[in-house]
């Protein structure tokens, strides 16, 4: 009786450790211990999606997550930190395995994302070094910024006899990271270009129609303002529609940029004022090393915590290569 007993309960026992997936050693990764019939779930939000890159980037890391299975989620916060807060919480009450966050004010988000990490869901902070993330996707956006400070100077050089007015199109409600992207630019057109003067410094608002209407006040108070260094290809496009409507043409003045997208270097190709742009990583790289990242992350793999963008210069001499 007792030996009959004993096979009972170490049937029992062994039942209980299949239906459980339980043991003793090593556990399992998130990825594993989903069902077939319980898949990944990801959210992703993101400033704004009325920028063109952070938008085409968005559906890129939507199809990425489409093909692996996963569930994802995209909202925009309208650079808004409370909007995105509850966005994050939101996130948080329904359980996801991640969080993509691309935050609207980092100082605002560290609490709500460490909560996050604490409920043991994995989170990215995009483009935004934060310590309450598993991994940061980086920019060094003080040397890009003076990367298109210089490539500005040159062409100032080359072009208009060392000496031009200039219109910075900033940013400063994105955060800490793209004062520091508008700093660079600052920095190299001082130490770069010494005869020419910064006459404006405006916000685009993270738009295109941003840009142009900023470009537009700023050719009305500098109606010799022939350069401008933005901080992003949004704006830009903008302020290149406001120094066409003016009646300016593109051997007369020059535009400068970050994030390399497709309307911009169209605009090189046409002979219009943008000049050159420096790609950070198209959408579809970018978005492969998000769904990369988390894919690591989910399965408990090493990451390091920092990975920085690479970026490329692209103008005339080699827009071939970027722009069909």
């Amino acid at each position: 009786m007792k030996k009959k007993l004993s096979l009972l309960m170490a049937a029992a026992l062994a039942a209980c450790l299949v239906m459980s997936g339980c043991s003793k050693g090593g556990g399992e990764s998130e990825t594993e211990k989903k069902g077939s019939d319980e898949e990944i779930s990801i959210g992703v939000t993101v400033m704004t999606l009325a920028n063109t890159i952070w938008a085409e980037t968005c559906t890129a890391i939507e199809d990425n997550c489409k093909e692996n299975g996963w569930k994802c989620t995209v909202v925009d916060c309208s650079s808004t930190a409370q909007t995105q807060i509850t966005q994050v919480e939101n996130f948080i009450q329904k359980g996801v395995d991640a969080i993509v966050i691309n935050p609207t004010d980092q100082a605002a988000l560290e609490t709500v994302m460490k909560e996050a990490m604490d409920a043991g869901i994995k989170v990215i902070s995009w483009d935004i070094d934060s310590d309450a993330a598993d991994c940061c996707l980086l920019v060094d956006n003080y040397n890009v910024g003076y990367e298109i400070g210089k490539q500005a100077a040159d062409w100032i050089e080359d072009n208009l006899d060392g000496k031009a007015e200039v219109c910075i199109l900033d940013y400063p409600e994105a955060g800490a990271e793209v004062i520091k992207r508008a700093d660079g630019i600052n920095d190299a057109i001082t130490e770069l270009s010494p005869n020419s003067k910064v006459v404006a410094q405006v916000s685009h608002q993270g738009s295109t129609d941003g840009g142009m209407q900023a470009m537009e006040n700023v050719l009305q108070s500098n109606p010799d303002c022939r350069v401008v260094c933005s901080v992003g290809d949004g704006g830009a496009m903008g302020a290149n529609e406001a120094l066409k409507a003016a009646g300016i043409k593109g051997e007369e003045a020059g535009i400068f940029s970050a994030d390399g997208t497709t309307e911009f270097l169209s605009k090189i190709a046409a002979g219009e004022p943008c000049k050159m742009s420096i790609l950070l990583d198209d959408p579809l790289s970018k978005a492969a090393s998000i769904t990369d990242t988390l894919d690591k992350l989910l399965k408990d793999e090493k990451v390091e915590k920092d990975l920085y963008t690479n970026v490329q210069v692209i103008d005339e001499s080699n827009l071939s290569e970027y722009y069909k």
